[in-house]
């Protein structure tokens, strides 16, 4: 190799995407601390007779999913499904979902909106979420945080429940 400034980097393997990775990476020359940082790729200078190495470390970012569930399943509210305020899926009925979506590790906001025509006041909402197959936040609501970390995939349903309405009429005689 010759002495100067080299470009190490990764690429993805066919099928996988680089974007579905936190990537860092750390060098070390001469057995001394290089390089670091995050990224997929780093530029190293190098001189005669040194020896290199560079470690690149991917890290799976979580997925997370939001699905909505009605009660009854015939309803016809409409529900806008939001991950840290950003809508997701506009408009969804019953079984709708977000489909999974990679997100950063962290806690992230899942919320729910009345859609077009829909006003939340009309139902009892609840939220349900796993991680892992596991359980996860559960409780009433239209947001729930949830923590995830590299590699989880979560699944958050919320449900409405639609309230029922009563007509009081008063009649007059004479």
């Amino acid at each position: 190799m010759i002495s100067g400034t080299h470009t190490i980097s990764e690429t993805a393997f066919v099928g996988f995407s680089l974007d579905d990775y936190d990537t860092s990476y750390e060098c070390s020359i001469d057995g001394a601390a290089g390089p670091s940082g995050s990224g997929s790729s780093v530029d190293v200078n190098l001189t005669y007779g040194d020896n290199a190495v560079c470690i690149f470390t991917n890290s799976r970012l979580p997925t997370l999913e939001v699905k909505k569930l009605l009660d009854p399943t015939g309803d016809p509210g409409l529900f806008d499904l939001l991950i840290d305020g950003v809508v997701r899926k506009a408009d969804a009925t019953h079984n709708g979902t977000t489909d999974a979506r990679t997100v950063d590790a962290g806690i992230l906001t899942v919320s729910e909106e009345g859609g077009t025509g829909t006003d939340l006041d009309d139902y009892d909402t609840s939220y349900e979420c796993t991680i892992d197959g596991a359980a996860g936040p559960s409780g009433s609501g239209t947001s729930v945080d949830v923590s995830l970390t590299y590699g989880d995939n979560a699944v958050c349903s919320f449900t409405n429940s639609r309230l029922p309405t009563l007509e009081v009429k008063k009649l007059l005689d004479p």
